[in-house]
C-alpha cells in the first residue's frame, strides 16, 4: 500500500490488537464445567448464527482466557478463512473453539475499521494470498497477525465506517428487491404456464381427454438395484443422467457421471435420446422435467427415478408435453398422488395416467410459439435482473477500495494523526 493520504499509516493486525486463537476441543483434556462456545458454523459475514450451539469443559482460567466481549471481532481461520463478524451485546455467554480468533482492539483502529478491511480483502482477493493448504484453506494466526492494513486517523475512521453503514444499507437494499425479482420471474413462469394449462390438464380422475401413455411411443424408467451400482460408476465412458441433472424446464449438465462401454452396452434398453422428456419421479415444491439436449454426440442412459418419456412424433410435440408437465395444473394432480408420504415420488404407471385435452400439432405449435415468447420476454427481465446484481457487487467492491484509499470521505486536517494513538499503544506495549 503506497500514497496514503497525510495522517494515515500502514500497519498490521497485530500492531493494532490482540489475536487470540480459540480453545481446541479434546474430550480427554477438557475439565471443568461446560461452557457454550462458538464453532467456524456460527459465524457468517457480519452476523452471529446461534441456533445450533454447542458445550466444552473449561476452567474458570480458560473461559476468562477464551471470553467474548462486545467490540470483538470474531474471525474464522479455516471454512472460509477471513469470514467475520463484530460481537456487538454488551454481555456474551460463548467462548469460541480453535477454527475461531478473537481479534480485540487496542484502541489505535476501530472493530469496524478492521471489519470493513477483511470484507475488502477478502472480495478483492488478497486475503487468500495469505492462506495455507492446497485442498482445505486456512488462515493462521500469524498470517492475520502480519496482514498489513491502512490506518487513517481514528476520528475519519469513524467518518469512513458511518458512510460505509449508509452505502451497505442502499446496496442491500436494492440487492432485496432484485432478490424479490427472480421470485417474480419464477411465479410469471407459472402464471403463464397456469393460464394455457389449467383447462388442458385433465387429471388422474377423468376417463376424458388422452393419456400421457397414449400419446407416449415409450415411458421408461432408469436400472434400479443391482442393475447399476455406484460401484459401476466410472470416470469417462458413456453419460449416466441422474436427478441432479433435472431441472424445472432446465437440463442441468454441470455435474457428469459415466459408466464404462461395457456397462453402457448391458444396459441401452434405458438408453435415452435428444428431445427425451427427462421426469423426476420426486413431486416437492415443484415439477422437475426437461428434455435431454444433444450431448455433443455422447450417448446416455437414465437412471432410476428419472423417467425417460419419448412422445410420438405424429401426435404430439415433445416441447408442448414438456411445458405441460411442469404447469402448476400438473403439479397440483401428481401432487394428490403423493400427499402424506415418506418420500413423494410416483410412479410410471402413474405418470402414463395423467390425462390431458390434446389439442391439434398446428394448434400445439401456437401455444408452444406463445409461451416460448412470453418467456423471452420475461428471460429479458431475468437478465437485466442478473446484471443489475453484478453492478452492484462491482460497485460494492469499488466503495470498498476507495474507502482504504482515503477518498471515500474528505481528509480533515485537525485529526489527530493515526500515527500517535499507534505510538501510544507501541509505547504501552
Amino acid at each position: 500500500m503506497s500514497d496514503l493520504p497525510e495522517g494515515w499509516v500502514e500497519t498490521t493486525f497485530d500492531e493494532l490488537s490482540d489475536i487470540q486463537l480459540g480453545k481446541m476441543l479434546d474430550k480427554r483434556k477438557n475439565v471443568g464445567e461446560p461452557v457454550p462456545y462458538l464453532r467456524n458454523i456460527n459465524v457468517r459475514w457480519g452476523a452471529f448464527d446461534v441456533d445450533d450451539i454447542f458445550s466444552m469443559r473449561m476452567t474458570p482460567e480458560e473461559r476468562k482466557k477464551y471470553s467474548i466481549e462486545a467490540g470483538d471481532l470474531i474471525v474464522c481461520e479455516g471454512g472460509e478463512p477471513g469470514r467475520a463478524a463484530i460481537w456487538r451485546e454488551q454481555e456474551c455467554q460463548f467462548a469460541f473453539q480453535k477454527a475461531l480468533m478473537r481479534v480485540r482492539s487496542n484502541g489505535a483502529a476501530m472493530p469496524d475499521w478492521m471489519y470493513a478491511f477483511l470484507i475488502y480483502a477478502s472480495a478483492s482477493g488478497n486475503l487468500s494470498e495469505r492462506f495455507t493448504g492446497t485442498t482445505i484453506k486456512h488462515l493462521p494466526q500469524r498470517a492475520l497477525a502480519s496482514t498489513p492494513i491502512p490506518l487513517p486517523p481514528l476520528a475519519e475512521q469513524g467518518r469512513i465506517v458511518e458512510k460505509l453503514d449508509a452505502l451497505s444499507a442502499q446496496s442491500a437494499a436494492a440487492s432485496a428487491a432484485l432478490t424479490r425479482i427472480e421470485t417474480l420471474i419464477t411465479r410469471y413462469k407459472a402464471a403463464v404456464l397456469g393460464a394455457i394449462f389449467d383447462d388442458v390438464v385433465l387429471g388422474h380422475k377423468t376417463d376424458e381427454g388422452v393419456s400421457i401413455g397414449e400419446i407416449a411411443a415409450s415411458v421408461f424408467d432408469g436400472p434400479f438395484g443391482s442393475n447399476l451400482k455406484s460401484a459401476d460408476y466410472s470416470d469417462e465412458g458413456q453419460r449416466v443422467v441422474r436427478l441432479e441433472n433435472v431441472g424445472h424446464l432446465e437440463f442441468l449438465g454441470d455435474k457428469r457421471t459415466f459408466i464404462p462401454q461395457g456397462k453402457f452396452e448391458s444396459l441401452t434398453r434405458h438408453e435415452l435420446h435428444p428431445g427425451d422428456i427427462i421426469f423426476s419421479s420426486f413431486i416437492a415444491d415443484q415439477i422437475r422435467v426437461c428434455r435431454l439436449p444433444d450431448l455433443d454426440g455422447e450417448r446416455a442412459i437414465n437412471k432410476a427415478d428419472c423417467f425417460c418419456i419419448r412422445v410420438e412424433a405424429e401426435r404430439a410435440l415433445s416441447r408442448f408435453v414438456e411445458l405441460l408437465l411442469a404447469s402448476p395444473a400438473s403439479y397440483r394432480s401428481l401432487e394428490q398422488l403423493v400427499h402424506g408420504a415418506t418420500r413423494p415420488r410416483i410412479n410410471t404407471k402413474q405418470l402414463k395416467a395423467l390425462r390431458i385435452a390434446l389439442p391439434p400439432l398446428e394448434e400445439q405449435a401456437e401455444i408452444v410459439a406463445r409461451i416460448e415468447a412470453a418467456f423471452a420476454q420475461i428471460e429479458t427481465l431475468a437478465r437485466a435482473a442478473a446484471a443489475a446484481r453484478a453492478r452492484l457487487s462491482a460497485l460494492d467492491r469499488a466503495i470498498l477500495a476507495r474507502a482504504f484509499q482515503g477518498k471515500l470521505v474528505p481528509q480533515n486536517p485537525n485529526d489527530e494523526p493515526a500515527s500517535e494513538p499507534l505510538e501510544r499503544v507501541r509505547a504501552a506495549r
